[in-house]
């Protein structure tokens, strides 16, 4: 995990011909991710020395997919069909960016960052049940429908989280050797530059903007890829010196879930966005990764605290994961960590999507245990 954040960063750091924004990435920017990522691993290397969690041998477990979420799955199946019925569908439409960031949501528009992750729930809980060789075929149609419902929507990210989460049970869980994990790795990057450049090409302006990254030499899947690891470091540079702890005050770590309760919030891409001089109309949000969120909002001290307590819940997710060899805390541990992943050309911050799915699995694992607890009553009684 460090590594992988470590070789994100030092990919889109790095000096280009034609950087995006028209500038290279500065030296007192470059200390703070090196800070940032520096305090990650060690923390990540120390706790996880510390916590020493059991070893994950045995794939095959008792633990099978709760009803109750499939129960949830199923209401983020229903408001997704509802919304792409009474609103646009964006990969069917003319302007695949322009309907995700503009265009009509649907009569329930504003459960979107509800009904979304319910459908990731739904992909991670397939991929896990068949990992753990448990799957049932109301879990294999759940996934299925989700994942469909998911490609619909246009977001890249939306299902390369799917992916990359169960990717990360599975190395957890499997051991694979190097060159399976290198060969995931590039597979995997491969994914997410053919999603960008076709997301590009199906957009109102892919004239301007295939001519743009022509001159780049950034036209085809790598340069999409490409373009994504460059902006979050560049946006920072920027970001750095045009918002100080102080004007930030929580927006940017709380403004996606402000903007769910208030539209009037601006949510924290955008408004990082608008901090550097774009339109996010046009542009939509612009990430500041996740070291970079911190550093706006706390300074280097917030920076390094935020990389520690990072790190420490990577740890205790994955040791929980290996006790309870559960499906619930296998989804929680592979969605967490990809987030974070992802967070290091993204950006972390206060989300309905990880909440909704955090209070869901929650939800499961009280009402498994009250179950269980049910039953053993009821076995004491009968004894």
């Amino acid at each position: 995990m460090a590594a992988s954040i470590a070789a994100i960063y030092a990919i889109g750091i790095a000096p280009r011909a034609f950087p995006v924004f028209g500038i290279d990435v500065s030296p007192a920017t470059q200390l703070l991710i090196l800070l940032g990522s520096a305090t990650f691993s060690v923390s990540l290397l120390l706790a996880g020395r510390l916590a020493k969690p059991p070893r994950s041998d045995n794939l095959i477990s008792s633990s099978r997919t709760p009803k109750l979420l499939l129960f949830l799955v199923a209401i983020g199946i229903l408001g997704a069909v509802i919304n792409y019925a009474t609103g646009d569908i964006p990969i069917l439409s003319g302007d695949v960016n322009g309907s995700r960031l503009n265009g009509n949501f649907g009569t329930l528009g504003r459960m979107w960052p509800i009904f979304l992750p319910l459908l990731q729930l739904g992909v991670i809980a397939g991929i896990v049940s068949v990992l753990r060789r448990n799957a049932t075929r109301a879990v294999i149609v759940s996934a299925s429908l989700s994942t469909a419902l998911l490609l619909l929507n246009g977001g890249r990210s939306l299902l390369v989280i799917c992916l990359l989460a169960g990717a990360l049970v599975a190395i957890d869980l499997m051991r694979p050797k190097l060159w399976v994990l290198v060969s995931a790795a590039a597979g995997g990057a491969g994914l997410i530059g053919l999603i960008g450049f076709a997301r590009t090409q199906g957009s109102a302006g892919a004239d301007a903007a295939l001519q743009y990254l022509d001159e780049r030499n950034l036209d085809s899947w790598w340069g999409s890829l490409d373009l994504s690891l460059q902006t979050g470091p560049r946006v920072l540079d920027l970001a750095n010196s045009a918002v100080t702890s102080r004007e930030a005050a929580g927006s940017i770590l709380f403004g996606d879930i402000a903007n769910f309760f208030n539209s009037s919030f601006q949510r924290s891409d955008r408004l990082v966005t608008e901090a550097i001089g774009r339109d996010p109309l046009v542009l939509g949000g612009m990430p500041p990764t996740i070291w970079g969120g911190f550093t706006l909002e706390f300074g280097p001290v917030g920076l390094v605290l935020g990389a520690i307590l990072v790190a420490l819940a990577l740890v205790y997710f994955n040791k929980k994961m290996r006790q309870n060899a559960s499906i619930l805390t296998d989804i929680w541990f592979g969605y967490f960590s990809a987030y974070i992943l992802l967070g290091s050309y993204s950006y972390f911050s206060v989300r309905p999507s990880w909440i909704t799915i955090g209070v869901a699995l929650l939800i499961c694992s009280i009402s498994e245990k009250s179950h269980t607890a049910m039953n053993q009553r009821q076995r004491i009684s009968y004894a």
